[in-house]
């Protein structure tokens, strides 16, 4: 499992959340379904320089739903560069 901000060797990437709805503050076991949650995955290339992200749209997830959609854009993001990479950039 991919953690927040992480890096390899050839790697970094880190994560962008945001949550919007009702209550908020609410501590109350429903409160996450009244909470969409949106994110930004990024991903930099310390070889290339080069930088992708990928927006995970706003929508109602559980926890281990977000986890999962981050770590697929992650390793989507990582295909994204290394094939940039060896086509030689943009």
């Amino acid at each position: 499992m991919k953690k927040i901000g992480e890096i390899t060797d050839e790697f970094a990437w880190g994560f962008t959340s945001s949550v919007s709805g009702k209550h908020l503050h609410s501590v109350s076991r429903h409160s996450r379904r009244e909470k969409k949650t949106s994110c930004t995955v990024t991903c930099h290339d310390k070889i290339s320089g080069m930088v992708e992200t990928y927006k995970i749209p706003e929508g109602h997830y559980s926890k281990k739903e977000m986890q999962k959609l981050r770590n697929d854009a992650v390793d989507i993001l990582i295909e994204k560069l290394l094939k940039k990479r060896k086509s030689g950039g943009i």
